[in-house]
């Protein structure tokens, strides 16, 4: 997280999440506080407000999924990481959508940096 922000300095990084989450996202916020990351949180929005939202984004972060794909159809430059699913079959086919497929199908594999470089290459010029 701390390299995306150094990277990105005036971005402002929009947390999504939904039920599926309730558990775990907790911890996420924590992590992005503890890396000093300028965030903001939206939950359990219903999908047509989810949708206007992604519009004004200039760059989604995310996994196989369900908003992935409400993203790209929003057509948000979008980078996407995927693990145990094939992104051949799951990604979006959207002009502007990199995917990342983790080493040994584990997400935690990811390197960061990888992440940074294609965020950086797909993020819509700013201005």
């Amino acid at each position: 997280m701390k390299k995306l922000q150094q990277k990105f300095l005036d971005a402002e990084f929009l947390v999504i999440s939904g039920e599926a989450e309730e558990q775990s996202i907790g911890d996420c916020l924590a992590l992005l506080d503890k890396a000093e990351v300028n965030w903001r949180h939206l939950e359990n929005l219903d999908l047509p407000s989810l949708a206007s939202t992604l519009q004004h984004c200039d760059l989604f972060l995310g996994h196989d999924s369900g908003i992935s794909h409400l993203a790209a159809a929003c057509g948000v430059p979008a980078v996407l990481l995927f693990g145990p699913t094939d992104p051949q079959i799951w990604a979006p086919q959207n002009p502007g959508v990199k995917t990342i497929l983790a080493p040994e199908k584990d997400l935690s594999q990811i390197e960061a940096g990888a992440v940074v470089s294609e965020a950086q290459r797909h993020l819509r010029p700013l201005g």
